[in-house]
């Protein structure tokens, strides 16, 4: 294993450990909604991907997030809009990841959708 590999393993480590202490709020039920996000700023080689990935497992939210080529990250989630709004805020709380802006785009519900995954960097995007 490389040193940038294992660098970034424990960055992972690290992170997962801090998604595992964070204290979830109490959330009213709210109706589901999706939407696309596009993150600008230091938002990659940050462990942004696998934060947001965990955050939104605890919050049994759907969708996934990606790399961009352009150094940007976007991602679509899919949940009650209260436990969306969370994620974006605790997102944007975070120390090491500088979000600059943030872009927002309501898309229909998908139904069959059943988890929240990492995607793969696209160079097509």
């Amino acid at each position: 294993m490389s040193l940038i590999d294992r660098l970034k393993n424990l960055r992972d480590q690290y992170v997962a450990r801090q998604t595992e202490r964070l204290r979830m709020p109490e959330f009213r039920p709210s109706p589901k909604a999706r939407r696309r996000v596009w993150f600008s700023g230091r938002v990659q080689g940050v462990g942004f991907r696998i934060e947001m990935c965990l955050i939104a497992d605890r919050l049994e939210l759907t969708g996934w997030v990606q790399n961009l080529p352009d150094g940007r990250v976007t991602a679509e989630v899919q949940g009650e809009e209260a436990k969306i709004a969370f994620l974006l805020d605790y997102m944007g709380s975070i120390r090491r990841i500088s979000i600059e802006s943030m872009k927002t785009e309501d898309l229909p519900v998908d139904p069959a959708e059943a988890k929240f995954m990492i995607k793969e960097d696209d160079p097509y995007v």
